[in-house]
């Protein structure tokens, strides 16, 4: 695959680089395939997912300490938004993915540690929290039971200004968390939503947990219950035996459903995958073409809702300021532009959308 391609070369761009550097393969790709990683000119070591958090004692020794004995994250590169993990691994088994075979099951990591590491990121000055994992929507602990438990202990710290939480599985989003979204204003008002296929026999194939009109349901319900909220969504073209009419399925749902932007992936066969053995069965330039209708709808997806916010006000955490013009993200996921008389973006800025230009708003500070 594409992805596959793009991790081998970047195991040989270091010693291009530096040839006296040592090279480590870890990750998905690696667990898979360790003989084809260990195959590859530079490589000196390939390390399962379960022994990459201690890379460096590889290398050096054991005179460095265990990940497990390191202080929490306190900073990142981006010094507005702080990403915490709160679970790793998945219990699916859609017949496409390979993460359960890479990642194990699911395992969620003890709110209190999740709860200490936001507070240090929040007391250096992070303005945004986004929760990520494989599958965060089978997040459990046993001190806050489930995934809207954690984020009602996440609401309770001081100096908290906007929690996020990354992509989220439809059979995990409970009517708890969408109350939970609309009611709390610090919780960005944000989801995204894989929907993979408009046809219920694809789906089946896919190995996915819910049918089209579940997804439908589920996406109808937040809409009405959080009005302006970003809703994204994942699409997969040309899955094994996908036909026109499976197809057309998908694009009418998607046409009906209101999602802000849109993932479009093309299908392609993954080894040690259900999917891997079924026969590919959708030509190439079908798949192409399949693409090009949803990227369309996309990008008159995208239209629709920016041009829907022109005129509202909306609170944007700054990212970066060139020239006197600030650029941040809103709560629900539109990037926006607004010039500032100063050069300090260390605060939230409230702003009114005036305008557009391509996919970022435009806006002048309240």
């Amino acid at each position: 695959s594409r992805a596959d391609y793009k991790s081998r070369l970047a195991l040989r761009k270091p010693k291009r680089i530096n040839p006296d550097a040592t090279v480590i393969a870890t990750g998905c790709y690696a667990q898979l395939e360790p003989e084809t990683i260990g195959s590859i000119e530079g490589v000196d070591m390939v390390l399962p997912n379960d022994h990459k958090a201690n890379i460096a004692r590889h290398i050096l020794g054991d005179d460095i300490p265990k990940l497990s004995e390191l202080p929490p994250i306190q900073s990142f590169l981006d010094r507005k938004r702080a990403f915490i993990r709160i679970e790793n691994g998945c219990d699916y088994s859609c017949t496409y993915c390979r993460v359960r075979v890479a990642r194990g099951k699911a395992v969620s990591i003890p709110a209190p540690r999740i709860i200490n590491e936001i507070k240090g990121l929040i007391d250096n000055g992070y303005l945004e929290i986004v929760l990520t994992g494989v599958n965060i929507g089978l997040y459990h602990d046993d001190a806050v039971s489930n995934l809207a438990g954690l984020i009602k202990e996440i609401m309770k710290i001081d100096g908290l200004y906007r929690l996020r939480i990354s992509s989220i599985e439809p059979t995990e989003i409970r009517d708890e968390l969408i109350d939970l979204m609309a009611n709390e204003t610090r919780f960005a008002n944000h989801l995204h939503i894989p929907m993979q296929s408009g046809s219920d026999r694809i789906l089946k194939l896919m190995g996915r947990r819910y049918s089209s009109s579940d997804y439908e349901a589920l996406i109808m319900r937040i809409s009405e219950k959080i009005p302006y909220i970003g809703l994204g969504g994942d699409v997969m073209v040309g899955f094994p035996g996908e036909t026109d009419s499976d197809f057309a399925k998908t694009v009418k749902l998607v046409e009906k459903l209101p999602f802000t932007y849109l993932h479009i992936f093309t299908y392609s066969p993954r080894k040690d995958t259900p999917a891997f053995a079924m026969k590919d069965d959708v030509p190439s330039q079908v798949k192409k073409e399949r693409y090009e209708v949803l990227r369309t709808i996309r990008n008159n997806k995208i239209d629709i809702f920016l041009n829907s916010l022109i005129g509202r006000e909306e609170t944007i955490i700054p990212e970066r300021i060139v020239n006197g013009v600030v650029e941040g993200l809103s709560g629900n996921y539109a990037r926006a532009r607004v010039s500032c008389i100063n050069n300090d973006i260390s605060e939230p800025l409230r702003i009114i959308v005036i305008g557009r230009d391509k996919d970022i708003l435009i806006a002048k500070k309240c």
